[in-house]
């Protein structure tokens, strides 16, 4: 929400979905990305105190990576159809922040959250290599799609070209995708800028990613309700315990 009047909410759900922690963690690491509001979770003091609270290091990802570890050594509970939490919006919270306006910064923190999970708690999980993997190529496809769209908007070639290194980086069978490829083929299209174009000064660079963004965060808000085929249009209880 971004308005000084409040929504009404949605009070009436009454039923809820429990996923165990491997599940949950599983999901995230197919979307590559975090699907839950801070203000919308409770959990459980045991479970906090065993994890411990943000990692001052991942200030752009903490609740992420903290998330991760709670479902490490926790079921993930979460009441469908009701509204918890309003989240709100405003020109500086962190959403509006560097992080978020740098697609490459955004993705950078991502993988770093990712990679200090299964660094830690979510590391023993059995099966914890393959869902590393998982991440990882989830993360490299995304940037990879970044980088085509603004490619086509007439991005500079640094920024492209930054998006593609990291999606290779993160995943190296993506070099041999054909939208890598592909970036390749445009790049003598491209105008060639400086390298500080990486801060995206572009304008209209910048609202096409946030456009992105947003389209982005809908269809795996669906994709993640979609396991109890529920529709998570609002931010309904989620709970760690």
């Amino acid at each position: 929400m971004t308005g000084a009047e409040l929504p009404r909410p949605h009070v009436t759900g009454r039923n809820r979905t429990v996923w165990s922690g491997p599940e949950w963690i599983a999901c995230l690491c197919q979307l590559g990305c975090n699907v839950v509001a801070s203000p919308e979770v409770t959990v459980r003091m045991e479970v906090q105190r065993k994890v411990g609270s943000y990692r001052p290091d991942l200030p752009h990802s903490g609740d992420l990576e903290m998330w991760l570890r709670a479902a490490s050594v926790a079921d993930v509970d979460r009441v469908d159809g009701v509204d918890q939490a309003y989240y709100r919006e405003h020109m500086q919270s962190m959403s509006r922040s560097r992080y978020y306006v740098l697609p490459l910064l955004d993705l950078e923190k991502r993988r770093a959250a990712f990679q200090a999970a299964f660094n830690g708690l979510a590391g023993a999980m059995v099966g914890a290599e393959a869902l590393s993997a998982r991440v990882d190529h989830a993360l490299a496809d995304e940037a990879l799609d970044i980088a085509t769209k603004m490619q086509h908007k007439g991005a500079s070639a640094d920024v492209v070209r930054a998006l593609a290194e990291f999606a290779v980086e993160t995943w190296p069978g993506a070099a041999n995708s054909v939208r890598y490829r592909e970036i390749g083929l445009w790049g003598v299209h491209l105008r060639s800028g400086p390298v500080a174009a990486l801060v995206l000064a572009d304008r209209n660079v910048s609202r096409v990613w946030r456009g992105m963004r947003r389209y982005r965060k809908q269809c795996r808000l669906r994709e993640v309700s979609s396991i109890p085929d529920e529709r998570l249009w609002r931010s309904p209880l989620t709970e760690i315990s």
